[in-house]
């Protein structure tokens, strides 16, 4: 009887432990679209000259400035539509001497005003999310001790959560994005050094087949 007892409260408490979630929202199951360590130039995330800004691979970061007094971004496209879940993960930082210059992820559709949105930090520990209006700002959690920051967005039905080193710091219900760029954004004369980038979306959900034996 004993015996029993203990087997039933070890399933119990083994069912509740695969009902926990995961850090990072990561509950859903996920294919990898892009991953990029940045030892060396690839064609999705040019490294070249446009104009008064330029990027490069330095010692195995992507180095990113904007020269001019414009706000910059390097966004290329993935193929996702923005109703899927999704992810989208980079580790950053900015110039040592630049505590309170914002830098951080973009994505979205650039062209329109009302398609992008934005998670940007700087190196103080603060934070802004924003679409097209503001939609939280504040302090993000003790580690700005910490050279590079991790920042990760991730899309679960209507529901983003946005991570800084971790942390959830805002759930929020944004339902569309038209069409689909992603990458690192820069305040005006300053720069950015990206040590990964990785896009996943969801894996494709196909109903479950039924069997039917021979009676």
């Amino acid at each position: 009887m004993k015996n029993r007892y203990i087997l039933f409260i070890g399933v119990i408490l083994a069912v509740y432990a695969c009902k926990g979630r995961p850090s990072g929202g990561e509950h859903v199951k996920m294919d990898e679209v892009y991953f990029n360590h940045f030892i060396i130039p690839d064609t999705v995330f040019w490294t070249g000259n446009d104009g008064g800004q330029y990027a490069r691979i330095d010692k195995g970061t992507y180095y990113f400035e904007a020269l001019d007094s414009t706000a910059r971004f390097n966004a290329p496209p993935f193929e996702i539509d923005s109703m899927e879940q999704f992810s989208i993960e980079l580790s950053i930082t900015g110039p040592d001497d630049e505590d309170s210059t914002f830098y951080g992820l973009i994505y979205g559709n650039p062209a329109s005003e009302l398609g992008t949105v934005e998670i940007k930090i700087n190196n103080a520990g603060e934070y802004k999310i924003r679409t097209y209006e503001l939609l939280d700002e504040g302090k993000y959690a003790d580690q700005i001790d910490i050279k590079l920051k991790k920042i990760k967005v991730v899309k679960e039905d209507v529901d983003t959560h946005f991570f800084i080193n971790d942390e959830e710091v805002l759930k929020y219900p944004i339902h569309r994005i038209q069409k689909f760029r992603a990458g690192p954004i820069t305040a005006e004369g300053s720069a950015i050094w990206m040590d990964f980038f990785r896009v996943m979306r969801a894996k494709p959900q196909f109903p479950e087949q039924s069997i039917k034996g021979n009676l």
